[in-house]
């Protein structure tokens, strides 16, 4: 598959992961602790689920997102210096850059775009 279509399931799925567990930990959980509704419980345990699922897709397809120009893994760096054209320190936040159109490569700053796929 192309390198926009991965990056952008794989951006979908850090976002519905995270969504999913903030939303069970921090909004059912207590609800659910607090009352004796099932359905919560049942509620809570599916989100936090599907949000350890949605954080594995994430990863899985992570490490199949590369850049064209370096061929290195565009969500991870492995050290904490990221080339200078690149605004992103971390994968997370070329994550959140993907929709925008254009994602600069942590490791070798080319500028990928990806508008019109």
């Amino acid at each position: 598959m192309k390198v926009s279509i991965l990056g952008r399931f794989c951006s979908i799925g850090a976002f519905s992961g995270a969504g999913s567990l903030l939303t069970s930990v921090f909004v059912f959980l207590p609800i659910a602790y607090f009352t004796d509704i099932e359905a919560l419980d049942t509620l809570t345990l599916t989100l936090l689920f599907s949000g350890v699922g949605f954080c594995l897709l994430h990863y899985a397809l992570s490490l199949l997102v590369r850049c064209p120009s370096c061929h290195k893994i565009l969500m991870f760096s492995w050290s904490k210096h990221t080339h200078q054209n690149s605004p992103c320190g971390n994968g997370t936040e070329v994550a959140f850059h993907w929709f925008k159109g254009k994602v600069v490569c942590i490791h070798c700053g080319e500028t990928l775009n990806i508008n019109g796929t």
